[in-house]
């Protein structure tokens, strides 16, 4: 079983299907907390409206980016909203709803603690199971994996690595908020797969009633609301 690092419950009714939604923590604006304490972000939002109009009951389960796949395949969780890109060596093994926020170019940057500092061949700290990951593979860039954001600047600041990669939006999202001493040093444009509901392929049925919830929500305005609210300056994440 994944180990869960939190378990929120969006009850709709007693007689509704149980849907078990996988999604990572503080990945700022998809998923994080208000100044209340409770989980909001674009995803939060996106989630709990498909959960309404599909009359589900709804169970968030919050555990780390790399766990959300292997979860998905042992039946722990049966979707993943998370700001997950589908990519190919993902969509092997799960499904994939269409797209639900546009398919802009994608970058990717290099964050340090200093700036102007040269990239290549430095040890760099990335997350585990993104599709940075798997891009500073291909490069050759020597590389050390983290959980999660936090443990990235973590590393960073006790040296472990000398530079970090990831979503250039994330890194300026973080550079803004929680790292004011974070400085972008490098960017790279990276392949866009698009960002989608990763699905299990035992549940063509429910990716394709996904499917027609996300149209609706694209239909009537409300994901264009939520990209207005959570993305005003149309970052790619």
């Amino acid at each position: 079983m994944i180990r869960v690092l939190a378990l929120v419950l969006l009850a709709t009714s007693a007689s509704a299907e149980t849907l078990r939604i996988g999604a990572e923590p503080d990945y700022r604006p998809y998923m994080q907390r208000d100044a209340a304490g409770n989980w909001t972000g674009f995803d939060r939002q996106m989630g709990d409206e498909i959960c309404l109009r599909g009359g589900f009951t709804c169970e968030w389960v919050l555990m780390p980016f790399d766990a959300l796949i292997p979860a998905i395949v042992a039946g722990d969780i049966d979707i993943a909203i998370a700001g997950m890109a589908n990519a190919p060596s993902r969509a092997r093994v799960v499904d994939f709803t269409q797209t639900y926020r546009p398919d802009n170019a994608n970058f990717g940057a290099f964050a340090a603690l200093v700036p102007a500092l040269s990239v290549e061949g430095l040890l760099t700290g990335v997350q585990t199971g993104t599709i940075h990951a798997d891009y500073l593979e291909q490069l050759g860039q020597p590389m050390v994996a983290f959980a999660d954001a936090a443990s990235l600047t973590d590393a960073l600041r006790a040296g472990q690595v000398q530079v970090i990669f990831g979503s250039w939006g994330a890194l300026e999202e973080m550079a803004g908020t929680t790292d004011p001493d974070l400085r972008i040093v490098a960017t790279v444009e990276m392949p866009d797969y698009g960002t989608a509901i990763a699905v299990t392929k035992d549940r063509p049925d429910l990716r394709a009633r996904l499917d027609e919830i996300l149209e609706a929500l694209a239909a009537d305005g409300v994901l264009a609301t939520l990209e207005q609210r959570w993305f005003p300056e149309g970052e790619a994440l």
